[in-house]
């Protein structure tokens, strides 16, 4: 779609002055792309499944998926926290470029995420980035695993694959903000 075209466009333009070096192993996403070959009818979806160190962190993961479109998997739908629906344009833009909404720190099974994994997953094999850890760690270590996207997307009876992906940074991009 043209927006996603045009955000593409855009996001290559913001890494070229903010970033010296984006490094990618693209040969782990080959053997992804390889164990994903199989009939359309039998693909799982994948459960893209990065750490969270930064804001850039889902435009990075986005950008790779949209720049190997050869692995044959498209644009991963975000799972992003419910706060940035209400932010103005930054929830409409998020939208558009397939994020849904879901509300943290329940302890109880969310239904509009189940309904919007059954709506997404329903007639195609898809790509879903979600940040397991629920928030960002700026101190390099790994906090503790949020358990429910995962509980909604066990109960949908659909097979995912999990990638795991680990961003690492010499600086963090909004570390000056946060000073």
């Amino acid at each position: 779609n043209v927006f996603i075209r045009f955000a593409g466009w855009v996001l290559a333009k913001v890494f070229r002055h903010t970033a010296m070096c984006i490094e990618v192993d693209v040969a782990s996403f080959a053997e992804l792309a390889r164990a994903l070959t199989s009939p359309k009818s039998l693909r799982p979806h994948v459960i893209v499944a990065p750490t969270h160190r930064s804001l850039y962190d889902f435009l990075i993961v986005s950008y790779i998926f949209f720049s190997l479109p050869e692995m044959g998997i498209d644009l991963p739908y975000i799972a992003a926290a419910s706060d940035f629906e209400s932010i103005p344009v930054i929830g409409w833009l998020a939208s558009k470029a397939g994020a849904f909404f879901l509300t943290r720190g329940g302890t109880k099974v969310d239904s509009s995420l189940n309904d919007a994994l059954d709506k997404i997953t329903k007639n195609k094999s898809v790509a879903i980035e979600v940040f397991i850890e629920g928030k960002r760690s700026r101190c390099r270590t790994f906090s503790t695993p949020k358990t429910g996207f995962l509980r909604c997307a066990a109960e949908t009876n659909e097979d995912f694959v999990i990638l795991p992906i680990t961003i690492n940074y010499e600086g963090l991009p909004d570390e000056a903000s946060l000073l």
